[in-house]
């Protein structure tokens, strides 16, 4: 679908179509929509370049991706507003959020063992409480949810007998992303953690990490 649109003032627009002549924007693309038109059309305007973005339609609720074109024609800016539907991208994001269903339900099932459940841009999407006790974190766990861990390594490394070792080998393990078992970690307080580090993909998609940590001091024993 191509719909052409003649700027004639910030909000008033002329377009082609019987019934369409004279209406503003909002009202040929209502709502959300409308707004992130307005917005990319003064981009498209000051940059004289093509922009694209993407939107679920209201409508069909299918991913979409718009282009949007500026160019002058008989001294008059002209709009070219082009769309057409991307459904593999809406259901890879619905893939992506049916995985990460899933792995929460699984990590909120998991009765032993500190467990920290981020994503790709290293966000907290879960953690239980056995993972902040074992790490000192007195704040109840559901704060912590879409926090940045970028540095925790760095601010949890206090808390072991080598912290530069335990930094380096964060940095390694997040650099390799591949599975880590049992790996031990003595703490300053004197207790023995086993570490675990398995990566998660979808179709090939990174989708972010899981972190567990276990107590086995008494095992250790």
């Amino acid at each position: 679908m191509c719909t052409e649109l003649y700027l004639k003032d910030d909000s008033v627009l002329v377009i082609p179509r019987e019934g369409y002549v004279g209406k503003y924007l909002m009202d040929v693309f209502p709502g959300e929509f409308g707004e992130m038109i307005k917005d990319n059309i003064t981009k498209a305007i000051k940059s004289k370049s093509p922009v694209e973005i993407e939107f679920i339609s209201t409508v069909t609720g299918l991913w979409n991706r718009a282009q949007i074109n500026s160019f002058e024609l008989d001294g008059e800016i002209t709009i070219i507003v082009s769309t057409r539907i991307i459904e593999e991208k809406k259901q890879k994001d619905l893939e992506i959020q049916t995985s990460n269903a899933r792995l929460k339900a699984i990590v909120s099932h998991m009765n032993t063992g500190g467990v920290l459940l981020e994503n790709q841009q290293r966000e907290i999407v879960l953690v239980n409480k056995t993972f902040c006790d074992l790490f000192s974190i007195n704040v109840n766990p559901e704060y912590l949810v879409g926090a940045d861990c970028s540095n925790s390594a760095k601010e949890a490394s206090v808390l072991f007998k080598n912290p530069e070792q335990f930094i380096s080998r964060i940095t390694e393990i997040l650099e390799k992303r591949e599975t880590v078992i049992g790996e031990t970690l003595e703490m300053v307080d004197g207790k023995i953690l086993e570490r675990y580090y398995i990566p998660i993909y979808n179709n090939n998609i990174y989708l972010g990490h899981l972190w567990k940590y276990i107590d086995i001091t008494e095992r250790t024993r």
